[in-house]
């Protein structure tokens, strides 16, 4: 188990600098810079909304780029945090945005997200309300074809019947706590959806799709809605 949790710190431990996953933001939060940055200088700040997002997350941002911008982070449950010049913390659902209008925003931010929000219904909804809120769009999620479960830690766990995997939860800790449940664990199991690439261009049809690889493998994809760039 110590293994487990040492590769999830490798893997996905965001706030450890040295970590693959803050390195691997940082690299991808390239063409975001240039995105607020080319919006910055048509308009002064930078209004983005941010579904699922945390003040610790934009730590990967150039403090420079961060000054430019009003970040609202939205979840669904209240933040322990506080209100400051650039963020501004609200409860709120990635599925149901009624609170704003259409292109309220200037950006719209999901990282890791999309596939935690349910069924395909519902990843429907979160993609079209998150691209009705906002003129640009920036979404990573995790490659469903990519053979860890960046979740639980397990090669392969994502692969197997449903059945298999609520059984493997509730009977042993992963990189995720054990669910003794099943309830519970069935739930668990069924609020990660990981996404295909096709799935993902079905989604964000004219948004282009960059994909992160390791070792020549699919890790993750993001998509990226800006005027300047093309669909692919």
């Amino acid at each position: 188990m110590q293994l487990l949790f040492s590769l999830k710190t490798y893997l996905s431990d965001c706030d450890n600098t040295s970590s693959l996953s803050s390195r691997l933001r940082k690299k991808r939060i390239k063409p975001l810079v240039t995105l607020i940055n080319k919006i910055s200088a048509e308009k002064g700040k930078v209004e983005i909304l941010d579904i699922g997002g945390t003040r610790s997350y934009w730590n990967i941002a150039p403090p420079e780029v961060l000054k430019k911008t009003h970040i609202t982070l939205l979840n669904t449950k209240e933040a322990n945090d506080y209100d400051d010049e650039i963020f501004r913390f609200t409860k709120g659902n990635g599925c149901d945005l009624e609170q704003y209008d259409d292109n309220h925003f200037d950006i719209a931010h999901s990282n890791s997200v999309i596939e935690h929000v349910g069924n395909w219904e519902n990843i429907t909804q979160f993609a079209s309300e998150l691209k009705r809120v906002a003129q640009y769009y920036y979404v990573q999620t995790p490659n469903f074809f990519f053979p860890l479960e960046p979740h639980f830690m397990l090669p392969f766990f994502h692969w197997l019947p449903e059945s298999i995997r609520v059984f493997i939860i509730m009977t042993i800790k992963t990189g995720c706590p054990k669910v003794p449940e099943r309830d519970k664990a069935l739930q668990y199991v069924r609020c990660i959806n990981l996404l295909k690439r096709s799935q993902f261009k079905q989604l964000f049809p004219e948004a282009m799709i960059v994909s992160e690889k390791i070792a020549g493998v699919c890790k993750s994809f993001y998509a990226i809605k800006d005027s300047t760039m093309s669909a692919s």
